[in-house]
């Protein structure tokens, strides 16, 4: 094969060899399931999902435009959800240095690292970036660059979500 063929699909078996995927056999409402990875590099992982020749279904296409207008980079160090039938259960993730353009009402990070875990009622997330930019277009010109050290937690009840910062530090 031609030599960019060959780059490819080196990057390719890069993104592939770093995952896993269980699944308890039975396809219905009961089905267990986990998928799991590391060290996933965004931008090549976005790229090859793009590069990937197949007709996205619709649930999907709305998904895949939201990637191209953020262009997610960075590094999942791990990464871990697990569900049962169509309904995902837990989750947990470690990231570096990641970094999502600005679009609509979503803010833009650059350099925002730490881990994450909880299901769907609750969960935690530890900052540890050092050097974090926040772009916020609507409220500011340009970004504001912070070192951002701490936990968020948060949980739902009913119809709302309760936030709980602890003790971030933040300095800009």
């Amino acid at each position: 094969p031609p030599r960019s063929t060959r780059k490819e699909s080196s990057a390719a078996s890069d993104v592939y060899k770093r995952q896993a995927l269980g699944w308890d056999g039975v396809r219905d409402a009961q089905s267990q399931w986990q998928l799991a990875g590391r060290d996933l590099q965004l931008t090549k992982l976005r790229e090859l999902l793009a590069g990937l020749p197949i007709h996205w279904p619709a649930s999907a296409q709305s998904l895949r435009q939201k990637l191209d207008q953020l262009q997610p980079g960075g590094v999942l160090e791990s990464v871990s959800v697990s569900g049962q039938g169509r309904t995902p259960t837990a989750f947990s993730a470690r990231f570096v240095e990641l970094d999502i353009n600005p679009h609509e009402k979503i803010p833009g990070v650059r350099g925002l690292s730490g881990w994450l875990a909880g299901d769907t009622q609750q969960g935690v997330v530890m900052l540890q970036s050092p050097l974090l930019a926040l772009d916020l277009p609507r409220l500011f010109h340009a970004p504001l660059s912070v070192q951002a050290q701490g936990p968020l937690r948060w949980q739902r009840h009913e119809q709302e979500t309760r936030i709980d910062l602890g003790w971030p530090e933040a300095q800009n």
